[in-house]
């Protein structure tokens, strides 16, 4: 399943997408540095993101939980946009990508810890 999953539909969209992330980005997105994620424009990111084209983000949230070891953080999606120009992403060269947004207002984050 590569480490990645999309649940809770509201009217058709996905309103929560979960994610691995490396610790290194996510102590950035933690730190203010980074506000956006990047995918490459596999079957997978395809299939989950482009409904997300022209969505109204202010009507309808969406969310973005980073899954980091045993901590998970809640973000709102601001926008997702998506590229047809090459990116490298983790050492891999994508022709096309996608990116995700991150709002750090309102919503914020919510870490948590899963003891089970």
């Amino acid at each position: 399943m590569n480490g990645n999953k999309s649940t809770y539909r509201h009217g058709g969209i996905t309103t929560n997408i979960s994610t691995t992330i490396k610790g290194l980005w996510m102590d950035k997105i933690l730190s203010g540095e980074k506000t956006s994620e990047y995918k490459g424009n596999s079957d997978f990111w395809w299939k989950r993101l482009t409904k997300f084209i022209g969505h109204r983000f202010d009507k309808e949230p969406v969310f973005i939980t980073f899954l980091r070891g045993r901590m998970s953080y809640k973000y709102r999606v601001k926008c997702v946009l998506f590229y047809p120009v090459p990116k490298e992403i983790d050492g891999v060269v994508y022709d096309c990508y996608w990116e995700i947004r991150l709002s750090h207002s309102t919503q914020g984050l919510t870490p948590e810890h899963d003891d089970g």
